[in-house]
């Protein structure tokens, strides 16, 4: 998942065309059930989706180095 978010992240910074096409939104929708499914995670009113994904990667990376150090 961590890679998704990434691919996704750099894909909107990169792509103008490409917020709102099927693409963005199906992967959008994934990574908002997955967040919510492994973290308990849900987009806050009024945030953008790059804030959310960022979010997101933090409590990832937090998740895996929990894991890691076990």
């Amino acid at each position: 998942m961590l890679e998704i978010i990434k691919t996704e992240m750099q894909s909107l910074a990169n792509d103008d065309n490409y917020y709102g096409c099927k693409s963005q939104i199906k992967t959008e929708k994934m990574i908002i059930q997955f967040a919510f499914k492994d973290l308990g995670i849900e987009m806050e009113y009024n945030e953008c989706i790059e804030e959310f994904y960022y979010r997101v990667l933090k409590a990832y990376v937090l998740q895996k180095t929990k894991t890691n150090n076990l």
